[in-house]
């Protein structure tokens, strides 16, 4: 896995914030030039081990400024580094949670909608317009 500086000429595989939410994981950079290029061999592995780096808070301790809080960019070499020890039956694990949320949060988000199409139903129908 190799990180760089952002440079629109080479493709990358994912980004990491170095602005703002620092260390977090983009399949696409919300800006350019806010963010550090991944150019990896195994994108999807190398993702979920940033992934969880990010999540732990590993990159909190590295990031400075108080407003726009920002990261260098050995700092992030540093914790990536530290998160190649991760198993991949536990990425593998992750992963298939993460799913499983998703899924489940997307069937709630559904049962939300249904119950206020509900309540707007008994609304207007109880009320004379």
């Amino acid at each position: 896995m190799i990180i760089k500086t952002f440079n629109k000429s080479v493709k990358a595989s994912f980004y990491i914030a170095r602005i703002g939410l620092v260390g977090k994981p983009m399949w696409v950079p919300y800006t350019a030039n806010n963010s550090f290029m991944v150019i990896s061999d195994n994108p999807e592995s190398d993702f979920q081990k940033v992934k969880a780096a990010y999540e732990s808070g590993a990159f909190n301790y590295y990031a400075y400024g108080i407003c726009q809080p920002s990261i260098r960019i050995s700092d992030v070499r540093n914790v990536v580094e530290k998160s190649q020890g991760i198993a991949e039956k536990h990425l593998l694990q992750l992963a298939s949670v993460e799913k499983y949320i998703k899924a489940q949060q997307e069937a709630l988000n559904k049962q939300k909608q249904l119950l206020v199409e509900m309540q707007r139903s008994v609304f207007f129908g109880s009320n004379q317009w």
